[in-house]
């Protein structure tokens, strides 16, 4: 059964369907934002901690101070007082020594009597004997020992006595300085006063700014500043003015205490809406009381759920709704979008439609439809008057047709007549099918049908007048393989439309035998473009989704799909039905053609050669641009870079706007796409000489701020000319290695094919299915491949071998050779480092910033 939409009106109910599956992978994007909100919050609550850590270190260090200097009083009064014992015990000393003169010049008495009997003995015993004579001797030597010990004792005792005098003078002055010390700390109790009211000041400044503006609760009594809410002889605005004079916190506090929310918010339907805001976000009350509180609010329930969201956590909101019945949630919400809506009407009426004109002429694809949703149906319908005054017809009907079914509705019955039928007519064709429109009895269609001579081109030649004379008719031959150009190498003859060759799995894709009717088609059809800063988003948006294609592909061991097969499986996927597919790609493909034509904006052309359409670049070059970008992601990512984190990187890059590198990060990434393979500074050097010699000049849509910066485009462009040389500068050898493992029979089996492929040691050794992929392109080398065999090739290569004839395929050496440098080459893999570390691997793991710089492990 084949589902065919018969109106507008039938498409949107199957694109709604749509709309909730983006919903809930939007949901998972908010689940990443939300984790790092909340590492953000954890960051500043640790900041908070160690803020009030320092404070306390600081009034502890003060307090102790003071304590030190009447430490040092303390021990200097207690040094005095040693003094004092000391002279004491001097004294007691010299008492001591006094004595023992006494004893002996006692001593010496007695000896002086004993010596005076011995010679009243002598003088009798006129033959005295020898014994008596030594004795006398050694009497007279102890009385001269007893002397001189007595006036070595007089000396000691008069030199302590003179230390014992010092020591008191300097006690004497010790004793002074500390009294003079006390004056001055008695002195200066004022002043200390003084100190501790401003710290007093200073604690409560600081409750003010982390808990706002406002007064705290005398005394911290909550339970009576409640009761007090209860009095019915004030009325309620006196009562919110009473309340509204507390900081959010205490506020929160007194609520808290008064438990009843019906009265809470009685008494809050008077105070402002930042107020009422600020007290359910203070953090004091959990998520069933700011639930409570919020269902209790009334009319002004949703603007305070939305002023709520600029100030707390989502989590925080979300765990206070989950409280509440559905029913009162959803009313919440609802009145929160309507206010947000309102606002942002009231913005765009303010601008004017012309204004919002210009402002959809510079947005990416996602942006316009946000931008015009919320705008009131009048505005929204003088806008698209607006564009088809302009003769924007084709891109205000894709922007029509993006914002909501109601927005959309609304805006079509604002419209004059004749443009809702030009309007509908165009909506009609867009999304084909004839049939009358239920709401409004419009008739109108486009006679498209599936299959052969669709979109009425059956029969026609390619004479007439929308015929060009195409190089190589149109056509491709093949993959071949030849050095390729960069932008300032390519003249602008090459880059008319009759040079253009659109890739085999386009035309296929399109229902068309030749570039002549595809244009006779384009041109029948309005010869409508794509504004150029929308078909930047659209490039990018491919970009972006293909890799996620190739990361997928490489866990899985198979080659990465190539960008020409891959655009045409993007937008059968991106619009479903494939008349409304092969239209876009028709308008897509004549958008590309115009602005690489006039070559000023890289991207874009980047994009074209990357596809095939002009100077095609190998296979490879696509895979290199989309690691490089994977890097500089995350090296322009993280704290104190550019972007907070790569979700904002993202962001800006799907927007189509300019991303502006600096010589610091051109050379941080140089080094790291490169690694040991080149040296980052002589890589910046030949990158500035180049810059300097063909200075770049930034599209009328885009800007690039001055002062040695370069546009990422144009960076990348240098990045894929560096990896292009390092895999065509040993060509010839290449050659050799295949030739030499083909050997007699000068063709290549799948083993001697993967052996060649081993010898010429990639950087990266490609897995089992790139190996199988690269033979079955060097086999159908020279065959016309659509998309479906391209993609079936990479998703089941077992399969493909087996098609080719499995071990019996041989395929030329030439072949093989161009296959291998188209899809592969020596240098395939950025940010590989020779240890095995990987920088693009570290990137996928999250690292961000300066982080990436380290040396590998």
């Amino acid at each position: 059964l084949t589902l065919k939409p018969r109106c507008v009106h039938d498409l949107k109910p199957m694109c709604y369907l749509l709309q909730s599956l983006l919903g809930h992978l939007l949901n998972k994007e908010l689940e990443f934002f939300s984790q790092e909100i909340r590492d953000l919050k954890n960051s500043f609550i640790r900041l908070t901690a160690a803020q009030n850590e320092s404070d306390a270190r600081e009034r502890e260090s003060a307090a102790n101070d003071v304590i030190g200097k009447f430490r040092n009083a303390a021990k200097n009064a207690a040094a005095a007082s040693s003094m004092e014992s000391h002279a004491a015990y001097l004294l007691k000393l010299s008492d001591s020594q006094a004595e023992e003169i006494e004893a002996l010049k006692r001593k010496l008495a007695q000896t002086a009597a004993e010596l005076e009997t011995a010679s009243a003995g002598l003088k009798s015993c006129k033959d005295g004997s020898a014994a008596l004579q030594q004795q006398l001797k050694e009497s007279n030597k102890a009385r001269d020992q007893a002397l001189a010990e007595h006036e070595a004792t007089k000396k000691k005792a008069a030199s302590e006595m003179k230390t014992l005098k010092s020591i008191m003078a300097q006690k004497d002055k010790k004793v002074k300085d500390v009294q003079n010390q006390l004056q001055q700390f008695s002195g200066s109790s004022d002043h200390a006063a003084d100190v501790t009211a401003l710290a007093s000041q200073v604690e409560e400044l600081k409750r003010q700014h982390t808990e706002g503006g406002g007064l705290p609760v005398e005394d911290g009594n909550y339970a009576g500043f409640a009761e007090n809410l209860l009095d019915e002889k004030l009325s309620d605005p006196d009562h919110s003015a009473k309340l509204q004079t507390l900081s959010p916190s205490e506020a929160s506090r007194v609520l808290q205490a008064l438990g009843n929310w019906r009265r809470a918010g009685q008494i809050f339907k008077y105070n402002e809406i930042d107020f009422i805001s600020n007290t359910l976000t203070a953090g004091v009350l959990d998520n069933v009381d700011v639930g409570s509180a919020l269902a209790h609010l009334g009319p002004i329930g949703g603007t305070v759920l939305f002023a709520m969201l600029r100030k707390t956590w989502d989590e925080n909101v979300v765990g206070a709704l989950q409280t509440l019945h559905p029913s009162e949630a959803g009313d919440l919400i609802a009145a929160a979008a309507s206010q947000a809506n309102k606002r942002l009407a009231a913005l765009g009426d303010c601008m004017g439609h012309e204004y919002t004109t210009g402002l959809l002429a510079t947005l990416g694809d996602r942006d316009d439809a946000l931008l015009l949703n919320p705008q009131s149906p009048k505005h929204i319908a003088e806008v698209m008057t607006k564009m088809y005054h302009d003769g924007a017809l084709v891109e205000a009907v894709d922007i029509l047709l993006s914002i909501t079914r109601t927005s959309r509705t609304d805006a079509l019955e604002c419209m004059d007549d004749t443009i809702r039928k030009i309007y509908l007519d165009a909506m009609n064709k867009e999304v084909t099918g004839t049939f009358t429109c239920g709401k409004c009895g419009h008739s109108a269609g486009w006679a498209g049908t599936s299959g052969d001579g669709a979109n009425g081109d059956e029969g026609e030649d390619d004479s007439g007048e929308a015929a060009i004379k195409w190089e190589n008719n149109g056509r491709g031959k093949g993959s071949s393989f030849k050095k390729s150009q960069m932008d300032s190498e390519i003249d602008a003859k090459s880059r008319k439309m009759e040079h253009m060759v659109l890739p085999d799995s386009w035309l296929s894709y399109m229902d068309a035998d030749s570039n002549n009717k595809l244009l006779k088609r384009w041109v029948k059809d309005g010869s409508s473009i794509i504004a150029p800063i929308k078909l930047r988003s659209m490039v990018t948006n491919l970009y972006k989704s293909k890799i996620t294609s190739d990361m997928a592909c490489v866990r899985e061991g198979k080659h990465r799909v190539p960008l020409g097969e891959y655009v045409v499986q993007w937008f059968d996927n991106q619009f479903g039905i494939k008349q409304l597919a092969q239209k876009k790609m028709m308008v897509f493909v004549f958008s590309l053609q115009a602005l690489y034509e006039v070559g000023t904006d890289l991207r874009i052309c980047q994009f074209v050669r990357l596809a095939g359409l002009y100077h095609k670049l190998p296979s490879v070059a696509c895979d290199m641009l989309m690691e490089s970008v994977e890097i500089v992601s995350g090296l322009m990512s993280g704290s104190g870079e550019m972007f907070k984190t790569t979700t904002e990187f993202w962001s800006t890059w799907l927007s189509g706007k300019m991303i502006p590198l600096d010589k610091t990060r051109q050379l941080n990434i140089l080094s790291a796409i490169f690694g040991p393979f080149d040296k980052g500074s002589v890589l910046l050097a030949r990158l500035t000489e180049e810059l300097i010699a063909s200075p770049e000049v930034a599209p009328s849509h885009v800007e690039l701020p001055p002062g040695g910066f370069v546009g990422l485009s144009r960076f990348t462009m240098f990045v894929l000319k560096v990896v292009m040389e390092k895999n065509t500068a040993e060509r010839e050898e290449t050659v050799k290695m295949f030739r030499d493992k083909a050997g007699a029979d000068k063709v290549l089996s799948y083993d001697e094919f993967k052996l060649a492929c081993e010898v010429n040691t990639p950087i990266s050794t490609p897995p089992e299915g790139s190996y199988a992929f690269m033979y079955w392109r060097a086999v159908k080398m020279n065959e016309v491949t659509t998309a479906k065999d391209v993609i079936g090739a990479v998703m089941k290569w077992q399969d493909s071998l087996k098609t080719i004839g499995g071990k019996k395929a041989t395929a030329s050496v030439d072949d093989a050779v161009e296959s291998f440098l188209w899809h592969c080459g020596k240098f395939n893999e950025c940010g590989k480092m020779k240890d095995g570390d990987s920088v693009l691997e570290r990137v996928r793991k999250g690292e961000h910033g300066k982080l990436l710089m380290l040396p590998s492990k």
